[in-house]
């Protein structure tokens, strides 16, 4: 689970492929010395299920030090007894984390895999925390078959599970596991979370061609979005299209067994039509053809207007489209009914509407004096047109006395963040009638939004440290990552 940045406090993420690290958080803080200590925590990784040991899994130690910005975070193998041991460990509170395909990421006394923070072991100078059972849950597993109308096997094709995650007032689709069926047309899709799945079948655009490798991995929000496809997928048991998907709930370690999926083979309908209302569509316009909330296909414009979503298969279907904002910001949304024809749809472009408001700072009122000209501070608006699709953005530069609008904004429901700097940070607070809009989202009406609330924040520190191996490998790569400290304010299923 990827963090958020919120208003909570942070904390601080080390990871490295070694076997052992430290860092400091500047001059005087983190010395070597004072990361060593006398303490020490063993014990043994078990499953959950039979209490079998876990071989040769990941473990991880780590704790912040609550009088400095200091992390101490070590890593070891389990042993052939699932076994695990920190020694010379300084007094701190412990977080216990592991990991090994096919378990769960878990974290040690968590109720449930991938949810709350687990238990702190609280190692005082010179103590021994020994015999330490750490459980961890096997991940769930979807099974089944990919085949034809007339149930002959379909070998060589993409089959993913896609995870649907409920974050705030919206519904959004995440990569979760992936396999390419056998020569039998069998699948497995393994390591999964408890939750609700659709599962998907994508055939390559050629006969008797590979699939190509996926780049995202697991947690991150689908964003494939075809553009003007000749196939169409198809989800269990048989839909060729997402709204019309079965999908399935997964318990914890659980499998499911003969999920299987017939592809479509039913007929395709190329899908064109024209933009009015506009005499010259600026090149980066963008058009999505949606179905429910997830994106169908992306749409390929002409600079009079003509688009062409491909072929897609016959049913109820949604067609949006942005331009660039400012003064001559257009969007349309228009429900359309596609059957075996779909040529000369109309889709009347509407001019944007307006957002503004006035920011502020978490210290008091705006100060230009923080401003720097290569330096802008930003108000950032994201909204995707479609699970799939690629982001849309709206912004503006926040101005001298603490003003800002956005014109040429379609009505929607935005995700809204701002740039940060050296002098200032960013958005800790954005109310609009009576609503957080940084937590919620900000929803855009037909009417726009005035008297949006922006609170940043003036409370900038720089974070300055020294990354450590315990090895004699000085060139391991290595990464930090900053999160809210508090899992609450952390994004699900990323």
């Amino acid at each position: 689970m990827l963090p958020v940045a919120s208003r909570s406090s942070l904390g601080i993420l080390l990871a490295m492929s070694v076997l052992g690290l430290y860092a400091d958080a500047g001059p005087g803080h983190g010395q070597q010395a004072a990361l060593s200590g006398t303490g020490a925590i063993s014990g043994a990784l078990v499953s959950a299920a039979d209490g079998a040991p876990v071989r040769n899994a990941t473990v991880q130690a780590s704790c912040e030090f609550a009088t400095s910005s200091t992390v101490v975070s070590r890593a070891v193998r389990t042993d052939e007894n699932g076994r695990f041991a920190f020694e010379g460990l300084p007094a701190c509170s412990y977080k216990l984390s592991a990991f090994q395909q096919p378990f769960l990421r878990s974290v040690y006394g968590q109720r449930r895999p991938g949810t709350g923070l687990g238990k702190l072991l609280v190692l005082a100078d010179g103590r021994r925390l020994t015999d330490i059972r750490f459980p961890i849950a096997i991940g769930g597993a979807i099974s089944g078959r990919v085949q034809t109308p007339s149930r002959d096997a379909v070998a060589g094709v993409r089959v993913e599970g896609l995870a649907l995650v409920e974050v705030g007032k919206r519904v959004e689709l995440r990569f979760a596991a992936e396999a390419v069926s056998n020569d039998r047309g069998e699948y497995r899709l393994f390591g999964l979370n408890p939750g609700r799945y659709v599962i998907r079948v994508t055939e390559p655009e050629q006969p008797h061609q590979s699939p190509a490798p996926r780049l995202a991995q697991a947690g991150m929000q689908v964003n494939d979005c075809p553009i003007s496809p000749t196939r169409s997928p198809t989800y269990y048991p048989s839909a060729p299209r997402f709204s019309t998907a079965v999908p399935v709930d997964l318990d914890l370690s659980a499998e499911l067994f003969g999920l299987d999926v017939t592809v479509f083979r039913g007929p395709l309908t190329p899908v064109r039509g024209r933009l009015v209302g506009l005499d010259q569509l600026p090149p980066t316009t963008r058009a999505v053809l949606a179905d429910g909330f997830v994106c169908q296909a992306v749409g390929s414009i002409e600079a009079d207007g003509r688009f062409s979503f491909g072929s897609v298969p016959p049913g109820p279907y949604r067609v949006d489209v942005r331009t660039p904002t400012g003064s001559g910001g257009f969007w349309a949304s228009v429900e359309v009914g596609i059957s075996s024809t779909a040529e000369g749809i109309v889709v009347p472009m509407q001019p944007g509407v307006r957002v503004a408001g006035r920011a502020r700072t978490d210290a008091g009122p705006w100060d230009p004096k923080l401003l720097r000209p290569d330096e802008p501070i930003e108000l950032v608006l994201n909204i995707r047109l479609g699970a799939g699709a690629e982001m849309y953005s709206a912004r503006t530069t926040i101005g001298q006395a603490g003003s800002f609008e956005i014109l040429g904004v379609a009505p929607g429901h935005y995700e809204i963040w701002g740039t940060s700097t050296e002098s200032m940070g960013g958005i800790v607070n954005a109310v609009f009638n009576g609503t957080d809009s940084v937590d919620f989202g900000l929803d855009v009406g037909s009417g726009g939004v005035a008297g949006l609330d922006l609170v940043y924040s003036a409370k900038v520190h720089k974070l300055v440290g020294r990354i450590a191996p315990s090895t004699n490998n000085s060139d391991s790569p290595c990464y930090a990552v900053v999160f809210a400290k508090d899992s609450a304010y952390w994004m699900p299923g990323s």
